[in-house]
């Protein structure tokens, strides 16, 4: 039988930024912003499609085997965020300087944030800068992980007429923001005036993801009114995970060519109540290749290899008897086009996969969803 979802959002978005130059050296920044958000979260399965030209109360919808008598329950959020930032940025010298910078927010649905940032940079020579950072931020669950359900009735009434489901996930709207700490060191360097390295070292820890649903600790059998529940799940914060790596890249141009290089290394675990793992939806290897050829009467075409590394999911997906990997693959890509082919006009092409072959990436983390997502 056909099946339909529905989901919306709308939203409201003013920010103001300041610049104030205290002196040739020292500049100040400060900025507040404004959020106004509202949505109807993804749906249940619904038997019908969504109407969004009447109000919520006037859907007429049932969840299904319940025999058109239990009414889909549809919500409707609302959010506000207020945010302020201030940053300084100072030049202490003509080779060094300092970025320091802090934000609050305050959330309707959540407990107030404040996120710190602190960067520095030292020019060694007109050749060779470094650059470190540290930062962290929130990210707050979207109205859909908060706020999801889905599951349907088996059609069978138990002794006091209740329609019977075996499970249902339900929605958790205590969610709290993901949190996030960086460190991050880069140094850039000029092998010549044509010839640039780049290269990164980096570090982050996250909190309170939210990966999985897992049971609730007692049964909501009676979520909908009129319905008994077995056993209910939802979405939670259990996750945390630190991951390290390092990025190199390189870009050479001359005249009517260039040729860029780039190769990431990343590594780590992520521990939740299952145990520590490896970082899943990660290669830890990736290189990629291209070049760009460009004619003087404007033709330019510009070939890319990607090669990339083993993945995995989480091992939550697994239920004993299949994998949780996601095998290596190799993209070849190619863009071409000529600028000016009339006044104003450009045209181009974009060719991805040209080999047209197979590969996968990582799927979801439930038991149900598919581990390797055919691309």
């Amino acid at each position: 039988m056909n099946g339909y979802k529905y989901a919306e959002s709308k939203k409201l978005s003013i920010d103001s930024q300041w610049y104030y130059m205290l002196t040739d050296n020292h500049q100040l920044m400060a900025g507040l912003v404004f959020d106004h958000l509202r949505a109807v979260p993804r749906t249940a399965d619904l038997s019908q499609p969504y109407d969004p030209n009447v109000s919520v109360e006037q859907q007429h919808l049932y969840y299904l085997g319940s025999n058109n008598s239990l009414p889909v329950k549809i919500f409707q959020v609302t959010q506000d965020n207020i945010g302020i930032f201030l940053q300084d940025q100072y030049q202490w010298s003509p080779q060094f300087s300092s970025q320091v910078g802090i934000r609050f927010d305050d959330n309707s649905d959540y407990h107030a944030s404040t996120s710190p940032y602190v960067g520095v940079k030292y020019n060694y020579n007109p050749k060779t800068t470094f650059s470190l950072t540290y930062s962290q931020a929130y990210l707050a669950p979207s109205p859909s992980y908060s706020y999801e359900h889905f599951g349907s009735f088996t059609g069978q009434q138990d002794s006091q007429g209740r329609y019977v489901a075996d499970t249902f996930r339900i929605p958790n709207p205590d969610l709290q923001p993901e949190q996030a700490k960086a460190v991050e060191f880069v140094l850039n360097h000029e092998l010549s005036s044509n010839w640039q390295l780049n290269s990164t070292v980096y570090a982050s820890n996250l909190k309170n993801l939210i990966l999985f649903a897992t049971p609730t600790s007692i049964p909501d059998s009676t979520f909908i009114e009129g319905g008994f529940i077995k056993s209910t799940d939802h979405n939670v914060n259990l996750g945390e995970s630190l991951a390290y790596g390092a990025e190199l890249s390189s870009r050479y141009h001359h005249q009517n060519y260039e040729i860029w290089t780039n190769y990431s290394f990343t590594d780590g675990h992520l521990t939740t109540n299952k145990g520590e793992e490896d970082l899943p939806y990660n290669a830890k290897h990736k290189l990629k290749l291209g070049g760009t050829w460009r004619h003087k009467q404007g033709w330019f075409i510009s070939p890319s290899i990607y090669l990339m590394g083993q993945s995995r999911v989480p091992s939550s997906a697994s239920d004993g008897s299949r994998i949780v990997t996601v095998p290596s693959y190799q993209l070849v890509n190619l863009y071409a086009g000529r600028q000016q082919i009339l006044k104003g006009i450009d045209v181009f092409m974009r060719i991805e996969n040209i080999a047209s072959s197979k590969y996968y990436h990582a799927g979801g983390s439930s038991k149900r969803s598919l581990v390797q997502l055919p691309q």
